[in-house]
């Protein structure tokens, strides 16, 4: 993760990612301090959706997920998620495209198919890859993750087209090959 994400984390200035924290971000005063939102917006997604997959279907490597990971704003950081879905990462998505909440000149952001898969490409392929070549993540279990995450209803992504809405599973979204050792790629 490169560039301005973090100093877009910063200006967004919370560890918490719920519908407060992301109608403040979308408001003119915050949003203008924010380098690239919908790129923030979309790490904020990979990020979220890593975590929860991994606590979920790799419990035993959660831990070491979360110390190897750039600092994001968390879904489970508050309790009641104040529009986020119940914690559900796509929900970081659907509120960004459409928020229903904030101050003064809150606005949606607009996103398209091709950059959530760009994004989910390199989170679930790229970043992984990177875990999985330390030793916190060398033996992370890529093969059963990935079946996993291909039934796992939370592992969707959503987008706002001229049609309406849109949601895919992530698992669809991505190009992976494995070759049984060394995880992941292109």
């Amino acid at each position: 993760m490169q560039g301005h994400y973090l100093h877009d984390f910063g200006v967004f200035g919370s560890t918490s990612m719920c519908g407060f924290s992301m109608g403040d971000a979308l408001d003119g005063r915050k949003r203008a301090a924010i380098h690239g939102l919908a790129e923030f917006t979309l790490a904020q997604f990979g990020l979220n959706l890593l975590n929860q997959a991994t606590f979920a279907h790799a419990p035993a490597h959660a831990f070491a997920w979360k110390r190897f990971s750039p600092p994001f704003a968390d879904t489970h950081g508050c309790f009641s998620g104040h529009g986020m879905g119940s914690h559900i990462p796509h929900s970081i998505l659907r509120f960004a495209q459409e928020p229903f909440f904030g101050r003064g000149e809150t606005r949606g952001i607009t996103l398209t198919w091709p950059d959530i898969e760009a994004y989910d490409q390199y989170f679930l392929v790229e970043l992984l890859r990177q875990f999985m070549a330390t030793d916190l993540g060398a033996a992370f279990p890529f093969e059963q993750f990935y079946t996993a995450l291909e039934r796992d209803y939370d592992c969707t992504a959503c987008c706002l087209t001229p049609e309406g809405w849109q949601i895919r599973p992530v698992m669809r979204t991505i190009r992976i090959k494995t070759n049984g050792e060394s995880g992941p790629r292109e």
